[in-house]
């Protein structure tokens, strides 16, 4: 099983770095609202991808379920700020991997 968590963590820094390096890039060529449709649109997409190949029903939830659901909806949205502010510096920043960021540390000024 702790490999199995392994991988998924693995996977879940691939799909961040992914993240940022996309935004890094399409963010010069996009407005903030746009990109930000863009991501969330295609992390819906994703999710509902995801219910249809492993046959998760959409329907027959409890009404417990549809308030953690309904929960889950509206409190992150009280942290669109922080995503709004990551986008943002996505469109302001060079897109580059870390470690290229790291190997020019020698040549800036201290």
């Amino acid at each position: 099983m702790a490999l199995f968590g392994n991988f998924l963590a693995l996977l879940g820094a691939i799909a961040v770095t992914g993240y940022f390096l996309f935004g890094q890039t399409v963010r010069k060529r996009l407005s903030l609202i746009p990109y930000t449709f863009i991501v969330y649109g295609i992390s819906s997409l994703t999710l509902v991808i995801y219910n249809l190949v492993i046959q998760e029903s959409f329907t027959g939830y409890t009404s417990d379920t549809w308030l953690y659901f309904l929960a889950l909806a509206i409190i992150p949205t009280f942290f669109l700020v922080i995503h709004f502010s990551i986008g943002r510096s996505n469109g302001l920043m060079p897109p580059r991997l870390p470690w290229g960021f790291y190997s020019n540390l020698s040549e800036h000024p201290s």
